[in-house]
């Protein structure tokens, strides 16, 4: 580390910061303000992953604050109030903000990659993933639905480095062995994917303007036993429940809601669901 990030590092260090989201700005503006442009990316890396390794090992350095919204969603301001997580947003006009925010949630390292570097990055994986995904036989085998995305429009983006729809995220997921979750705007927990306890978790929700995750503050990432408490679904009177109701708690359960049929498998009746929920 040269003489200028060192003591800028060490500037920042002594300062008290009330959350992780207001240590990196006040590292990003005073990088700017003293450090060239050149390897911006590499020194505001640096510089960030010094100040976590130093709040963790000191943290009274972090102010202590009293529960709060931090975001017009409740579930995840539930989770930020647990104060060993914090709050990553993008905005929606950004490149590819689903991919952004999905990967953040597993690397905080995306979080500062500059369009250029963010450019290279998804191009590799997305093709690693696609080749896996079509090689593994994903798509056949997790019955995934044309509403919610075609075969076809998912290899032209993933073979072209174009945007992620949110469903798209699922592929990302799949390959990974990744919980996603999305809380909607009425607060309503959405399982894209089967829950598992001892797994990353990626935790979303969005606004009109912009996409947020959450990120361990101690940890590489979330696992769901982490936060399981914050999104379960209540699931009395399954009777009342609708069918994509009782397939979300099937996928919070980890409860396969299909069952072989004449060719492939088909759903489960509503009446086998419930019975299997009630066991």
């Amino acid at each position: 580390m040269n003489f200028k990030l060192q003591n800028l590092t060490k500037r920042l260090s002594n300062i008290e910061y009330s959350s992780y989201d207001k240590f990196q700005i006040e590292g990003l503006c005073k990088i700017s303000k003293y450090l060239p442009l050149k390897n911006f990316s590499k020194n505001l890396k640096l510089i960030i992953n010094h100040i976590k390794k130093d709040l963790i090992k000191q943290p009274h350095k972090l102010v202590s604050e009293s529960k709060k919204e931090f975001t017009v969603c409740k579930v995840f301001n539930n989770i930020l109030n647990n104060k060993k997580m914090y709050l990553i947003k993008q905005n929606k006009q950004t490149t590819d903000p689903y991919t952004r925010v999905f990967m953040s949630a597993l690397d905080t390292q995306v979080r500062f990659m500059d369009n250029y570097e963010f450019n290279k990055y998804t191009k590799l994986i997305k093709y690693t993933f696609i080749t896996e995904f079509n090689k593994q036989g994903y798509y056949s085998r997790n019955n995934y639905s044309p509403k919610q995305f075609k075969k076809s429009d998912l290899d032209d983006v993933f073979a072209n480095n174009k945007p992620l729809s949110l469903n798209m995220l699922l592929v990302l997921a799949n390959v990974l062995s990744v919980n996603l979750v999305y809380i909607d705007k009425s607060n309503r927990t959405q399982y894209f994917t089967n829950f598992i306890d001892e797994w990353a978790t990626v935790v979303m929700f969005e606004t009109a303007e912009e996409v947020f995750t959450i990120h361990s503050k101690v940890n590489k990432y979330i696992r769901g036993i982490e936060i399981k408490k914050y999104i379960n679904i209540p699931y009395k009177y399954l009777s009342d429940k609708s069918l994509p109701e009782l397939h979300n708690i099937c996928r919070m359960k980890n409860i396969d809601f299909k069952k072989e049929g004449k060719t492939k498998k088909v759903n489960k009746l509503k009446s086998e669901l419930i019975q299997d929920l009630s066991i």
